[in-house]
């Protein structure tokens, strides 16, 4: 019997390219949700004022690329092997930038302890986010 060649095709991973996707829908609508990266493009609002507005929208659609390249490289082999390394390493870079942001962002916006519970939460969320990025970066670095 011949070797069986193994699936690119991961539930957990694909989850996390839909949220990348959904998530720079997000920033090219100018969202500013409460969780994730909306405290980010918040944050990025606030520090740049207007020019914070074509920041986040220019962010929003590099995630929006880098997410679509990272899905289609799951279901089309021939995507290049670059192209799906800078994608990855982009989203890193963007979520380690994230966290950064948002708790300092947090920390300065802090009334009592259920604001600190929040920040915690906020914190840990984006953190597993960037450690499954980091995985998945990881895995398509190796490739």
């Amino acid at each position: 019997m011949g070797k069986t060649k193994k699936s690119n095709f991961n539930v957990f991973e694909i989850m996390f390219g839909i949220m990348w996707l959904a998530m720079g829908l997000e920033g090219i609508g100018q969202g500013n949700g409460g969780q994730s990266i909306g405290r980010f493009y918040a944050s990025i609002g606030k520090w740049f004022g207007k020019a914070g507005d074509s920041m986040v929208t220019i962010l929003g659609v590099l995630i929006l690329v880098s997410a679509v390249i990272y899905l289609v490289q799951k279901f089309v082999p021939a995507v290049p092997a670059q192209l799906t390394k800078a994608a990855m390493v982009f989203m890193v870079i963007v979520w380690a930038v994230t966290v950064l942001c948002c708790l300092i962002f947090d920390i300065g916006h802090l009334d009592g302890f259920a604001d600190f519970l929040a920040m915690v939460e906020n914190l840990f969320i984006n953190l597993l986010i960037l450690s499954a990025t980091i995985s998945f970066c990881g895995e398509s670095v190796t490739k």
